[in-house]
């Protein structure tokens, strides 16, 4: 390789990132490579507390943002692997069902952390009367209410954040192979029909 075109490759833009979406499977493959390495740090997890609500907090951010982004980025699959459905080869069909069944598996396993993680990040709010303020001008007295938002169930949410700390190193675990097994999938697809695409070529 040239310097001219080494130099090239390094500052080039990359495929696939937080501002360029994918345009092939691969580049869906890249990109779980990349939020793979946004995960926590078993580390981090274990040492999880409701005494850190701080901790805790940030770990359900990363990880809420992170399930977002993957869950997006499957999305491109259905726009990668489109075909007419009539035009399909049944090994071709056989392949994309395998693949569709592992995203709504992999949809499964997210949506089920997801539920823990926002039920400590969005409990439910009450709006409750803080104060009144009464002032007389004139002789005419008017109120005006301050309101402020409590937490609905402080104890629920207390239940929530101690279900989590004691989940988080299995979820973490979980979510970790969910996603290493889909980067796997595609690529199992990919090569089922690169194989397809060659046999076809020597039959003619």
């Amino acid at each position: 390789m040239s310097k001219r075109k080494a130099a090239e490759s390094v500052d080039a833009p990359p495929a696939v990132d937080d501002n360029t979406p994918p345009s092939s499977l691969v580049d869906v493959q890249t990109r779980i490579t990349q939020l793979m390495e946004r995960i926590p740090t078993e580390a981090s997890t274990v040492q999880l507390s409701t005494d850190k609500v701080d901790d805790l907090l940030v770990w359900c951010k990363t990880i809420r943002s992170l399930i977002r982004h993957y869950n997006l980025s499957l999305h491109f699959i259905r726009t990668s692997t489109y075909q007419w459905k009539p035009d399909r080869q049944g090994h071709t069909s056989q392949s994309l069902n395998a693949l569709l069944d592992e995203i709504s598996v992999s949809n499964n396993v997210t949506s089920m952390i997801s539920s823990n993680v926002n039920n400590i990040l969005t409990p439910s709010i009450t709006r409750e009367t803080k104060k009144i303020i009464k002032t007389k001008v004139d002789n005419v007295e008017t109120e005006e209410y301050v309101y402020e938002n409590k937490i609905y169930d402080p104890d629920h949410l207390k239940l929530d954040m101690e279900l989590l700390c004691d989940e988080a190193v299995y979820k973490r675990h979980l979510l970790i192979l969910r996603m290493k097994l889909m980067h796997r999938c595609i690529g199992d697809y990919i090569k089922a029909e690169a194989g397809r695409e060659t046999t076809l070529q020597m039959s003619y």
